[in-house]
């Protein structure tokens, strides 16, 4: 090349780098803003979800009552949801560690009576004491329940929650599973199988009596209930006295359940002949029951919901409410 030739230059492009190297569509901004809203309703309805499950509306309405009967509260009445968590938990334990007590006791006296070694009197007034203690100690708490058709009757009476139901159910359950289990470690050389219930009587009499026997329980149970504001903590004392009556009087008759869960739980972890008549234990209870909430609905009206009997249903400790900068309240 001469030196008056041009001079070639390699040229090479630089990229703009002020350009962004990939742009959004208006098309994607708007499936991206759908998803974010999507995912929000979620988020939304699964926590109004879970605020109606621990604090259902039956529940709010009797705290409200009990707020505003209170002369020196003059706070907005709000929901703790954090703290109606924890008190459906404590609930449900007490639920599960008082049916592991009166499984345990009734089980107990039933296998030391079936061995002759106590007399049905001495059994009766030990479930009858076993009645009045939890229903002292764990009244307050849960409503003491304990058993699916009580639980079932206050629901029937719109004064509990239906959607605490199963999970009333399930701790009941698992009362009498855990109950059993222990029953078997305590006796591992003795009869367990005392522990089941089976009629001592023809079936048709067994079902009458275990009908009977249940919606006599059922009417003490909701009747002191609907006089609490009357009774006060005497109504214990009587839910004591008709356990030591129907030991004293059907010991000897259907074995008395009264509890279909007190028949399910040892029948399922128990083999033995006796659990061929597992039927009638579920289902006079319930027809008992059913008979029970007739009388009570003719006495006192078919839906009463007096703030006595919404706290004998609910527990009368387990308050939601709480001050108005609470992290965790909202105005109801």
């Amino acid at each position: 090349m001469t030196e008056n030739s041009p001079k070639l230059v390699n040229r090479v492009q630089e990229p703009n780098t002020n350009k962004p190297d990939f742009q959004w569509s208006t098309d994607d901004k708007l499936t991206d803003q759908s998803r974010n809203n999507s995912a929000k309703r979620h988020t939304e309805m699964l926590t109004r979800v879970f605020h109606y499950i621990v604090a259902p509306p039956l529940i709010k309405e009797s705290q409200r009552k009990q707020h505003e009967e209170e002369a020196d509260n003059d706070q907005e009445f709000q929901v703790d949801y954090y703290e109606a968590t924890i008190q459906l938990g404590r609930r449900l334990l007490a639920e599960i560690l008082g049916t592991i007590l009166f499984i345990l006791v009734f089980g107990s006296c039933a296998i030391e009576v079936g061995e002759k070694r106590l007399n049905r009197e001495a059994a009766a007034f030990a479930c009858g004491f076993m009645a009045l203690f939890l229903a002292f100690t764990l009244g307050p708490i849960s409503g003491t329940h304990l058993n699916p058709v009580v639980t079932a009757a206050f629901a029937l009476r719109f004064v509990f929650p239906w959607v605490w139901i199963p999970f009333y159910f399930l701790a009941q359950f698992l009362g009498s599973i855990l109950a059993t289990l222990f029953l078997k470690l305590l006796y591992r050389n003795g009869d367990v199988s005392f522990v089941l219930n089976s009629p001592q009587i023809p079936i048709v009499d067994a079902f009458i009596w275990e009908s009977f026997l249940t919606c006599c329980m059922m009417i003490v149970i909701l009747q002191t209930s609907t006089k609490g504001h009357i009774i006060g903590p005497q109504a214990a004392f009587a839910v004591a006295s008709i356990f030591i009556f129907i030991g004293l009087v059907g010991g000897n008759k259907s074995s008395v359940s009264l509890n279909p869960f007190r028949s399910i739980g040892p029948a399922l972890i128990i083999e033995s002949d006796k659990n061929k008549d597992l039927w009638l234990f579920i289902v006079a209870p319930i027809v008992g029951t059913a008979v029970a909430l007739l009388i009570c609905g003719l006495l006192q009206g078919f839906k009463s919901k007096t703030l006595t009997e919404l706290k004998s249903a609910q527990g009368t400790e387990a308050k939601i409410t709480t001050n108005k900068n609470h992290n965790h309240a909202m105005p109801v």
